[in-house]
């Protein structure tokens, strides 16, 4: 018998599964986008420098978070441990940054980032029903007759 997501996992897991969703969208949009948008980027002497062609980067690249961002969603789900730790890296990462940008703009908008990151790196680590259920042993449950 396998064991049990955890209610956490599952949460992560959903809320990968739409940060998937909608980073794909956006990458799709964004290449669709890019040859309309030719006529607007125009117009605008900033990014006529750029082009079409930053649409079409930042759109393969929203495409290529998504397809990411889903697997990892996959992998948490399905309780493999190279999810886990990949999980746990990108977060981290994300903090740092969330740290830096508060520290370097003052603006005190990726506090939530933060303090939501921290929680979810905390529970990846040291919860210990987070850490059986990954390492695939069953929780030891009183036998009721």
């Amino acid at each position: 018998m396998s064991p049990e997501i955890p209610k956490g996992i599952k949460i992560i897991s959903i809320m990968y599964y739409a940060g998937a969703v909608v980073s794909l969208l956006f990458g799709i949009f964004m290449l669709i986008g890019a040859g309309t948008m030719s006529t607007i980027i125009a117009k605008v002497p900033l990014l006529a420098l750029m082009g079409a062609s930053m649409f079409v980067i930042l759109g393969i690249f929203m495409i290529v978070v998504g397809l990411i961002t889903f697997f990892l969603a996959r992998g948490l789900w399905k309780l493999k441990q190279w999810a886990r730790v990949v999980t746990i890296i990108l977060l981290i990462i994300s903090i740092l940054l969330a740290i830096f940008s508060i520290a370097t703009t003052g603006v005190l908008g990726g506090i939530s980032n933060l303090v939501f990151n921290l929680v979810v790196v905390g529970y990846l680590l040291f919860s210990s029903k987070v850490k059986s259920a990954f390492s695939g042993e069953e929780t030891e449950e009183p036998i009721e007759y």
